[in-house]
């Protein structure tokens, strides 16, 4: 289990946004509690190095030169 958004690494926009909503964030199907979901998975999905690899590829910009 996260102890804090901060020790999981969340973006400060997802931390913010869930401390703006309050208690309704935690609420399963709220926005903010989605955005937070969401983040954690791919904290973890994208430190394997194959994702990550494809993700920096694919939101860098650069065209595939191959």
């Amino acid at each position: 289990m996260l102890s804090t958004p901060e020790v999981a690494g969340l973006p400060g926009w997802v931390i913010a946004l869930v401390a703006a909503g309050g208690g309704p964030a935690l609420i399963r199907g709220s926005h903010a509690e989605r955005l937070v979901r969401e983040a954690a998975f791919t904290l973890v999905a994208a430190s394997r190095p194959a994702l990550k690899d494809l993700l920096v590829h694919q939101f860098s910009g650069v065209e595939d030169s191959s």
